[in-house]
């Protein structure tokens, strides 16, 4: 019975350690923001943008959720978002599409609109 009684404290403790990441978890879904980044291979303006996005990844690691999708690897992922070119950037907030920018965008345009959007945030 002392083995159950333990056991059973710690199950709770477990549960309620488990309750506190689920939590912390959540709140951190509620404002998550994604930048996803659509590009192919072959797209050469692709590689500018992944230059720009590398910048800002290390701007943002902490804050900003990137994703990278490559258009002919993932092709579902591309029609359910109606990616039509290459590159193509959308930014996220809950899950919810706020903004798309389709062709190279600069660094600068994608900075204000983070900084916006976290701004909302923090």
């Amino acid at each position: 019975m002392t083995k159950e009684k333990v056991t059973n404290k710690e199950s709770a403790k477990e549960k309620s350690t488990n309750k506190k990441v689920d939590k912390e978890k959540d709140n951190k879904q509620k404002n998550e923001i994604v930048l996803k980044d659509f590009h192919a291979e072959w797209c050469q303006p692709c590689k500018i943008q992944d230059t720009i996005i590398e910048a800002l990844k290390e701007i943002y690691k902490s804050k900003v959720k990137f994703e990278n999708i490559d258009i002919d690897k993932k092709p579902e992922i591309a029609d359910r978002f109606k990616i039509k070119a290459v590159p193509t950037l959308i930014i996220q907030k809950n899950g919810i599409v706020v903004n798309r920018f389709v062709g190279v965008t600069s660094k600068k345009i994608l900075e204000n609109e983070l900084n916006n959007l976290l701004r909302n945030i923090y």
